[in-house]
């Protein structure tokens, strides 16, 4: 119930807690998309740079789904930073691009006073799923999806997320013929598939 209470509902309920709990209260809401969560989510790009160096692969084009946005915007934000140039192409499983777009605006304003330091963001694309585009929603077409990956790829991907963000991102690049390395990043597993062993037994 809480992840789809009205925003002015949440904030009263978080500020009456903060106020009777004083500093023994932290707030986390559903997804974590907090600025006390920004610097920690920032290691997605990273990880991402230092995997290139690594593998010695250079990756043109990076696609990640979002659903409270924490981590798209921290990579896209992460990237920024560091001044690497990459298209980022962010798949909405929840949410409206207003309030990515938002929240985005919100903590590049945050790492900025936090850093002391200005930079612009890189260019990033706002995508919504190809298939079952209500959050939670999924049908036969992405079960079909998640088996045929599992078969053929060996990769678990979760209902709710990954292969909406997989199916999109394949759609993009052969529709805009995207060219270089392309990177997805999986942000779901095996776990998540527990709750609907039904339709893969």
């Amino acid at each position: 119930w809480i992840e789809h209470a009205p925003h002015v509902l949440e904030r009263s309920w978080t500020l009456a807690l903060e106020e009777k709990c004083a500093q023994e209260f932290l707030w986390i809401p559903v997804g974590g998309c907090m600025k006390e969560a920004l610097l920690g989510a920032l290691t997605l790009a990273l990880d991402l740079l230092r995997n290139e160096r690594d593998l010695g692969v250079f990756f043109e084009h990076l696609f990640v789904d979002a659903g409270t946005g924490m981590s798209a915007i921290a990579l896209i934000l992460g990237m920024s930073y560091l001044q690497r140039h990459v298209s980022i192409h962010v798949v909405l499983i929840a949410g409206s691009r207003e309030e990515f777009m938002g929240n985005l605006l919100y903590f590049h304003h945050y790492l900025q006073e936090l850093l002391g330091t200005s930079f612009p963001i890189v260019p990033y694309e706002l995508h919504e799923p190809c298939s079952a585009k209500s959050f939670g929603s999924w049908n036969a077409s992405l079960r079909k999806f998640i088996k045929m990956t599992a078969e053929k790829e060996g990769i678990f991907l979760d209902p709710m997320y990954t292969p909406k963000l997989l199916m999109t991102a394949k759609k993009i690049v052969s529709e805009k013929n995207l060219q270089g390395n392309i990177l997805w990043v999986h942000s779901g597993g095996a776990l998540s598939l527990s709750g609907f062993q039904d339709f893969f037994s």
